[in-house]
């Protein structure tokens, strides 16, 4: 189990690299939480190992990460699902946020959102992965590679075929994260090149992507995506359109 564990793990790290993540921390977060073995992981993976942790499961969790994956959960206590149980299972019967059942991707989904931290990826069994759409807020890339039968009873998948569809679930997750507005540029053109590169990676028959560019000239100089101040002063400000395979005239 361990070793089909930390290959789910690195065929999520795979997936998001691909997708243009450059960052990984791992904490391991099963029973003793001394289950991955750094030498395993592919590096520059960073890891977080054993039980003492101030915020158990999401110990690291920080501002400056910009996604957080849930890799092999389960459901909560008392709902169908391999292994359904919260915190420490047959010791806790629920556990309920504002009123509302929390399992563990639940909590941590919030953990993770106090500090304005998405959850972009969570795979696990079929129970977990309709579970966690129906906790955490926005959309979510989920893989489901087993289907409950009973509590101990699953029909699982092969694992090189669970890691394939964790690979391309952590790309796609990812995908969407690459770009982002930072407050200091209109997020126009932004939208743009996002929804011709979305219809481009999706199925639907799209045949002539398109990219955006903002040119503006402040005093005198042409200034190529000016931001807001700059914006303010200049003396020209426009969106160009280009169709692929198009350049701006030099």
């Amino acid at each position: 189990g361990r070793a089909f564990m930390v290959a789910d793990v690195n065929a999520a790290i795979e997936g998001a690299r691909e997708a243009g993540a450059t960052e990984f921390l791992v904490n391991d977060s099963h029973g003793t939480m001394r289950n991955v073995k750094i030498e395993e992981l592919l590096p520059p993976t960073m890891l977080i190992s054993n039980n003492s942790k101030a915020l158990g499961m999401m110990e690291g969790i920080s501002a400056e990460f910009d996604a957080v994956f849930f890799i092999g959960y389960h459901a909560m206590e008392g709902q169908p699902g391999l292994l359904a149980h919260t915190g420490s299972g047959g010791k806790v019967a629920d556990i309920s946020v504002n009123g509302r059942s929390m399992s563990e991707g639940g909590m941590n989904a919030r953990v993770a959102g106090s500090f304005g931290v998405p959850v972009a990826l969570a795979t696990g069994d079929e129970a977990f992965t309709e579970e966690i759409k129906t906790l955490v807020d926005g959309d979510i890339e989920t893989v489901a590679v087993k289907r409950h039968i009973r509590r101990r009873t699953a029909e699982l998948l092969h694992p090189e075929e669970a890691r394939h569809l964790i690979h391309e679930g952590a790309r796609r997750a990812i995908d969407g994260f690459v770009l982002s507005a930072d407050g200091e540029n209109d997020p126009d053109v932004l939208a743009i090149n996002g929804a011709s590169a979305a219809l481009v990676l999706s199925n639907i028959p799209y045949y002539n992507p398109i990219a955006a560019v903002r040119v503006g000239i402040v005093e005198g100089e042409v200034i190529f995506f000016p931001n807001s101040s700059e914006r303010d002063i200049a003396d020209l400000d426009l969106i160009e359109r280009l169709p692929g395979g198009k350049q701006l005239p030099r």
